[in-house]
């Protein structure tokens, strides 16, 4: 009886601890960005016309078309993403060791793009070679958000913070960022003359959401 007493007195501590426990709520924030700007060499527009910037509202990809390139771009949450077109019969190459991303305080920082593995995310990149007609895909990542964790790895932090358990401090992140700018620098050499492209993103509004699907248990 005296065990059977004990066993009950440890089901009821088990159940009361559990009651105590409760589901703590994440949110989301689900930012608007648009490609407001496009800034190009002083003697662009001689040489490759004026360009066109298209709103694909649909899926918030922005296409920039001159007589140069026809590109995609959009800012994804980790990267700069982009598919380029080369318009013309000569070879475009990516100047990626002067590529840049700005950040939305000015700050300035190299970008690893893809297949360069983030070990090397400091040593020299060859240029990405684009031939005449031909088209290119790839990603931007700030080497700034980068980092390296024993639990984790190798890891790339969010462009913008978009995730907290706690509203107010998401609320206050996301307010911070509405009007700011985000910059990528995009280097294109063509018969040996370096053109230097600045595709600017500006953050509109920030609405602050429920992650769907996430909980954890305090």
């Amino acid at each position: 009886m005296i065990k059977k007493i004990h066993s009950l007195k440890s089901s009821i501590s088990i159940i009361a601890g559990l009651t105590l426990l409760s589901a703590c709520t994440a949110y989301q924030a689900i930012y608007d960005v648009s490609l407001s700007q496009v800034t190009r060499p002083l003697n662009a527009t001689e040489q490759y016309g004026e360009y066109t910037l298209v709103d694909n509202d649909t899926n918030k990809k922005y296409t920039y078309e001159d007589g140069l390139i026809e590109g995609v771009f959009v800012l994804g949450e980790k990267s700069v993403i982009f598919g380029i077109t080369n318009k013309t019969s000569h070879i475009i190459k990516i100047n990626w060791d002067e590529a840049a991303f700005i950040d939305e305080n000015g700050n300035a920082s190299r970008v690893v793009h893809s297949g360069i593995r983030y070990l090397d995310m400091n040593s020299p990149q060859s240029p990405s070679i684009i031939i005449g007609g031909g088209k290119l895909q790839d990603v931007a990542t700030p080497t700034s958000n980068v980092h390296y964790s024993k639990e984790s790895g190798w890891y790339s932090r969010d462009i913008l913070l978009n995730f907290s358990y706690n509203k107010d401090e998401l609320v206050g992140w996301s307010n911070g960022y509405i009007g700011k700018e985000l910059k990528f620098l995009l280097p294109l050499v063509i018969e040996g003359v370096q053109n230097d492209y600045i595709f600017t993103f500006k953050v509109n509004t920030a609405e602050i959401t429920t992650a769907a699907g996430v909980q954890i248990v305090w």
